[in-house]
């Protein structure tokens, strides 16, 4: 037994990190394979090729597709915490209190920060602003991308921060609790259109952004507001690229300055100026975010036996 649990008796962070990251990639797999099938399906029963590329392209060529796998993988992640562990899933960071106050603040600030971002490229001419065409916020493509983010924001909130440091706080070493969760959230993403080291490594930079703010502030609320509001008002409001894909948007921001600074086709997240920005963030929360007390903390919870601890 001590191969899957520690002296303490916990199930060993390896191992869970293991099963979330299994959840992780069934919640894709099983939509994507039953979306297959009910269209399969549906053109057995209907005759017609077309009804199968329709309900494919309503599922994979939509929002649909996220949310569906986003609901699936919060739901797993449920379950686990239910059997594995015996603990209410608001343990790992959804707790009801404070919840506006808390998602405002995190909705701001990725407002602020993408902002900065956007308002230094035009400055110093690494950046212009090509198109703007306010009315596209009535058009579907838009507001399919807006749920998309919104569905990230979240999923992707829960999974990295919640559940993987909740499953660490076994380590009893902040360090891990922090950076282990912020790198798989840069590797996640190395499958996204354009990448490099450089993007990599800012991703992970803006996972220990979130991560340290979920620290502080002892709610999921704000992290999965700023990560949100970056993705909207770099993507949507300003017309960039996101994580390597261009979207839908009110404005198209041309990136023109060299690539090492504003990321290029990937976006500002490949870009120097990015990884400076995401410092001043961390540096901001350290020295203004107050250190809440009573929610989620890196020593609240242990041990994280099965129902051990305080519920």
């Amino acid at each position: 037994m001590i191969l899957f649990k520690n002296k303490h008796g916990e199930i060993r962070a390896g191992w869970a990190l293991a099963l979330i990251m299994a959840i992780y990639y069934a919640s894709w797999f099983c939509v994507a394979e039953l979306t297959q099938a009910i269209a399969s399906l549906a053109v057995k029963i209907g005759g017609s090729p077309d009804l199968g590329n329709q309900i494919l392209a309503a599922v994979f060529g939509t929002a649909l597709f996220r949310v569906l796998a986003g609901a699936l993988m919060i739901g797993l992640l449920w379950l686990m915490f239910k059997l594995v562990y015996n603990r209410p899933f608001v343990q790992i960071g959804l707790y009801k209190a404070g919840f506006l106050k808390q998602m405002g603040f995190g909705l701001l600030f990725g407002i602020a920060v993408a902002s900065l971002v956007v308002l230094i490229l035009l400055a110093v001419g690494a950046a212009q602003l090509t198109e703007l065409n306010l009315a596209n916020i009535f058009t579907p493509a838009v507001w399919n991308v807006f749920v998309i983010f919104l569905s990230v924001g979240i999923y992707e909130e829960i999974l990295t921060r919640g559940a993987m440091m909740t499953v660490l706080k076994t380590t009893r070493n902040k360090w891990l609790i922090v950076l282990v969760p912020s790198a798989i959230f840069g590797l996640i993403h190395l499958f996204n259109h354009n990448i490099a080291l450089l993007p990599v490594i800012n991703i992970a930079l803006f996972g220990v952004l979130f991560s340290y703010l979920f620290a502080k502030t002892g709610r999921l609320w704000a992290p999965i507001g700023l990560h949100i509001t970056w993705n909207l008002f770099t993507g949507i409001i300003y017309g960039m690229p996101v994580s390597g894909s261009s979207f839908a948007s009110l404005a198209i921001i041309e990136l023109t300055g060299s690539k090492w600074l504003t990321g290029g086709a990937f976006g500002v997240e490949g870009g120097v100026l990015c990884t400076l920005v995401v410092v001043l963030g961390l540096a901001y929360v350290h020295f203004f975010v107050k250190q809440a007390e009573g929610f989620w903390g890196f020593d609240s919870g242990l041990p994280l036996v099965r129902g051990g601890g305080n519920d």
